[in-house]
């Protein structure tokens, strides 16, 4: 209301209506890239059930590996899942894999998702402490094939 109202004033206030306005406009510019992000954002259910859909001989090839991942989500409960590339065409799911895994991550649903997205790097949410694993790391860097397979679709 205020940066309209200086809109209809007088002589004097019309430069600082054009400073006022350059300035709301910058704003809302800052504001405009968050909100689509946090509308597209999906769930780690909803995350899972796409990276299952991409799970094929091919990505079993290249990984070899049993993830296993537990999440932190947003309403506070903590979910399980796993990507098993071990053999066949690859599997995905709720709860714990068939076999020990390979590799271990705890993290938030919130990390998660970034790493999926592409702004959170898998290594750089290690050093940082943002993710944690259990089992070998050149293992556990394979989640990048993964990621990457997921972010060409």
């Amino acid at each position: 209301m205020h940066f309209l109202g200086n809109g209809s004033g007088g002589n004097g206030s019309s430069s600082k209506t054009s400073h006022s306005k350059g300035d709301s406009v910058s704003m809302l510019n800052e504001k405009v890239p968050a909100t689509p992000l946090a509308e597209a954002r999906l769930s780690a259910d909803e995350l899972l059930s796409a990276v299952e859909l991409l799970l094929s001989e091919k990505l079993v090839s290249q990984v070899g590996a049993c993830f296993q991942f537990h999440i932190a989500l947003r309403d506070g409960t903590h979910k399980t899942y796993f990507v098993d590339l071990s053999k066949g065409a690859g599997r995905a799911g709720h709860g714990m894999p068939h076999q020990n895994p390979d590799v271990v991550f705890q993290m938030t649903e919130e990390d998660l998702l970034a790493m999926f997205e592409g702004t959170l790097r898998p290594f750089g949410a290690y050093t940082n402490g943002q993710l944690k694993l259990r089992g070998d790391l050149k293992t556990a860097m394979k989640l990048e094939e993964v990621i990457k397979v997921t972010r060409q679709q």
